[in-house]
C-alpha cells in the first residue's frame, strides 16, 4: 500500500475544505484505479488540515496524480494556506474499528537513517504495536516511510482525547527508547478526524 498526504498549513477555511474533499474530491478519487480510502484530519487551533489517501500500489498512486492535480489547486483556493504533498510507503496498519469523524489522532513525524528503517519497523510491530492495540479506546494506526529520505510517520487514532491522553501517559519511555535506537522526533500533532472513508 502507498499513500499520499496533502497538508494545508495556515488553513483559513477548514469546514469548507472538508466539504469540498467529501463532496468533490472523494468521488473523483474513488473512480481512480487502486484507490483504497481517505482519512482527513484537522487541528483547528493550529490552522492545519491534512488529507491522506491510500492506494493499492505505487503505480496506482502515481497514475492518479494527474487526475487530482487540478482538484488540489481548487482546494488551495477554498482552504487557503500553504499546501505540501508527500508520498509514503505504508508499512503497518492495524484497525480495531474504523475511524469516524470526532475521533482523535496523534501524528508523529520522525527521521531515521534509511539503512535502519526496516529495523525500526520491525521493532515497532514486535514491541510496541501489541501494547497500543490493547489500549482502551484504540481505533486504528498506520505507519508510513519514505525510504529515500528516512522520513517516518505514525498515525494513531483513539476514540477521543481522554483515551488518547491515557495511552500517552501509559507509555512514558517510548520516546527515549526510539531515540536510543536512532530516531529523531521532528513533530507531534494532535488532530480531530473530520472525514474517513474506505475505498
Amino acid at each position: 500500500m502507498h499513500v499520499r498526504e496533502v497538508t494545508f498549513r495556515g488553513a483559513r477555511n477548514i469546514d469548507a475544505g472538508v466539504a469540498y474533499i467529501r463532496e468533490d474530491l472523494h468521488p473523483m478519487m474513488g473512480a481512480q484505479h487502486g484507490f483504497r480510502g481517505i482519512s482527513v484530519s484537522a487541528d483547528r487551533d493550529g490552522e492545519l488540515l491534512a488529507a491522506l489517501t491510500m492506494w493499492a500500489s505505487e503505480e496506482d498512486l502515481n497514475a492518479s496524480d494527474g487526475a487530482v492535480d487540478k482538484a488540489r489547486d481548487g482546494a488551495v483556493k477554498i482552504i487557503g494556506g500553504v499546501m505540501t504533498v508527500e508520498t509514503y510507503e505504508q508499512t503497518t496498519e492495524a484497525i480495531s474499528r474504523a475511524p469516524v469523524a470526532g475521533n482523535t489522532v496523534v501524528v508523529t513525524r520522525m527521521t531515521v537513517h534509511p539503512s535502519i528503517i526496516d529495523d525500526q519497523v520491525a521493532f515497532f510491530e514486535r514491541d510496541l504495536l501489541p501494547t497500543i492495540e490493547a489500549q482502551p479506546g484504540f481505533c486504528a494506526m498506520r505507519s508510513m516511510v519514505n525510504r529515500r529520505h528516512g522520513r517516518c510517520v505514525v498515525n494513531i487514532v483513539f476514540e477521543n482525547g481522554r483515551t488518547l491522553d491515557a495511552f500517552l501517559n501509559s507509555m512514558p519511555g517510548v520516546r527515549q527508547i526510539a531515540q536510543e535506537r536512532g530516531a529523531r522526533f521532528d513533530e507531534m500533532s494532535f488532530r480531530e478526524i473530520v472525514f474517513f472513508a474506505s475505498g
